[in-house]
Order: structure tokens, then sequence, then C-alpha cells
């Protein structure tokens, strides 16, 4: 629907009226900085179409509950970022999944990322950690790129367990960047760098990986990791059957996905912190009283002003300021 309840047209915006993103842009969406998409919303208000090729967005926190209130209307499959999901990693990525699908990998995956699972390896992600920066010590670094590759490794010793080498984890977080960095790309551009050689060998190396991992676990290797815990899980949903080419996802999804997101993140809380001496005692004193048994019971909500921190950091610097959806039907947005 074009109009609004009261007969109001639906505001258009022009990308001439957005500011094109330089090489310092903190943060940018589809080309434009962050800061002009605001400026828009603002502008315009939480929901407005875009002249030259009809997209409609829905801004704000009002809106993004809205939306992700009623699952069913949105499919992701057919958005240009699904079709790379699908062709890169497989049909079924969780990324690109809808409707039944999408609910099928949620439930085999949030028992993986409760509590209990997640609490059960933070010693060995905080030594992965420790030893790390311990190693890197009086040296200039990337912190980024550094910390992509110690979260990458943590989720190598906990979520699943493989053994792989360094040099090895160091390949499965370049991947993941460079598969990302692929889809931030529109047209040729985004076609000449997923058929780049290089890219080709290290996608074939690292799927090559897994696939070989996930051919031992079904020949009886076992770790007690949390991919032993899926693959029972699988059996179970499945009547025993399982398919390779889902466990290969979701394997490639615990081990790495989302590395760079939390890198991310925490270069920006960092960032912050280090800039405020007040902020950053304050986190600190909250720590101090922490009590793990505590936080087993009651996770994030036990430290408030962390929690808080947090989201804060998300909502001001999101990591991914924009998901396209395709309407799956017609849809009421902002009264529109």
């Amino acid at each position: 629907m074009n109009t609004h309840t009261d007969g109001k047209t639906m505001p258009e915006l022009s990308f001439s009226e957005l500011t094109a993103a330089g090489a310092g842009a903190a943060s940018t969406l589809l080309g434009f900085t962050t800061q002009s998409w605001v400026a828009a919303y603002r502008r315009l208000g939480p929901v407005f179409r875009i002249k030259e090729n009809g997209w409609v967005f829905a801004c704000g926190e009002e809106m993004s509950r809205e939306m992700w209130k009623h699952g069913d209307d949105w499919g992701y499959a057919d958005t240009g970022l699904g079709h790379i999901f699908q062709s890169e990693i497989g049909p079924g990525y969780i990324t690109a999944s809808d409707g039944d699908l999408h609910r099928y990998q949620r439930r085999l995956l949030r028992p993986l990322f409760n509590g209990e699972p997640i609490h059960r390896h933070l010693g060995t992600i905080a030594q992965v950690l420790a030893e790390g920066f311990a190693a890197l010590q009086g040296q200039q670094l990337d912190l980024h790129e550094t910390l992509i590759f110690l979260y990458t490794k943590g989720l190598n010793r906990t979520m699943v367990q493989s053994g792989a080498s360094d040099q090895l984890i160091l390949r499965f977080a370049r991947f993941e960047e460079e598969f990302i960095r692929g889809a931030l790309l529109q047209g040729e551009q985004r076609q000449a760098w997923y058929q780049r050689p290089d890219y080709i060998a290290l996608r074939t190396e690292v799927l090559g990986f897994f696939r070989g991992l996930i051919k031992q676990r079904l020949a009886g290797t076992s770790t007690g990791d949390n991919l032993d815990r899926l693959l029972a899980a699988m059996k179970q949903q499945n009547n025993g059957v399982l398919d390779e080419e889902e466990i290969l996802r979701v394997a490639y999804l615990m081990q790495a996905g989302g590395a760079g997101n939390m890198a991310a993140l925490c270069c920006t809380l960092l960032w912050l912190l280090l800039n405020n001496e007040q902020w950053h005692q304050q986190m600190r004193a909250e720590f101090q009283t922490l009590l793990p048994q505590q936080m087993m019971k009651s996770g994030i909500s036990g430290l408030p002003f962390t929690r808080d921190f947090l989201l804060e950091t998300e909502r001001l610097f999101p990591v991914t300021p924009g998901v396209p959806k395709l309407a799956l039907r017609d849809v009421e947005l902002g009264g529109y």
C-alpha cells in the first residue's frame, strides 16, 4: 500500500540526497554513510521509499520490532544477500532461510548457544585470548584482524574442536572476511570479487576442510564438543538420517560465522571505554563482584551496567546497519 491510512503518500528519498561513503567512513549502508541515512530517517519518518528502485526502508526501534514480530511476512532467500549466502555456503544456510526451515534450524541451534554450552567453554576462550595477546606483546597490530583470528581460534577450541593449526584458522577467518566483503559490492564488482582465483582457492580449502571433518565425525570420531551435540540433535530430529551438506553449513556457522561482527563490536566497546575512565572503572567494579555460579543462572542480566553498555553501543554503532527482506505478502508498516 502506497498511502497512509489517513491518505498521506509515502515519503520518497533519492540516492542523490545521501552522502557517498569514503574510505574513512565509520559505518556504511549501500555505499552511503549511515549518518546520511539517519538524517533521512529523522527528516522523512520511519518509513520511506527510494525513488530510483522502489525499495522501502523501515527504520528505528519501533518499525524493527514490528517487522521481527511477523517473521512469516518476510523472506531472505530471494534477496541479493540471500543469493550470495546460498551460492557460497549452500542453499539452506541459516542467513538465507525462511519460514519452516528457519524455525527448524533455530530449534537445532538454540540449545548450543544458551547458557550452559557457552559458559562451559568460557575458561578455554579466556585462555586463548590471554595467550594470544601475550604472544603479541610489544608488537604493533591491527586489533580488528587480531580479534577475528582469536575469536575464530576460540570457537575452534570449543564449539568445533578440530585441532586446526593457527595457519588454517587464519584461513577460516580470511574466508569469512572475504566472503562478507564481496557481499557488500554490487553487480559486476561483486561477480569479479567472487571469481578471483585466490578467493576460489580459499573457499575450496576452507569448505574442503569442513567436509573432511564431517566425514570423520560421521565415521565415529567424537570430541564431546558442540558439533557432537548438534549431530545428536539432528539424528533425533530426522530419525537417525544425517545430511552432510546441512551439517557443513551449520558447522561452518559455529566455527567461523560472526567472528568479524564480534571483533567489530569489541573494537568499538574498547574505544569507548578507553575514552571514558568513569565507564571503564564502573565496568571493572561490576566484574570484580561477579560470581561465576551466579552468571550461570542470570546470564548478562547479572551485569546490569555491562548489559546496558553493550546494548547502547550496538544501537549507536550497529555492525549491520540494514537487513534486506522481501515482503512475501501485502504488509502494513507505520500505517502504509
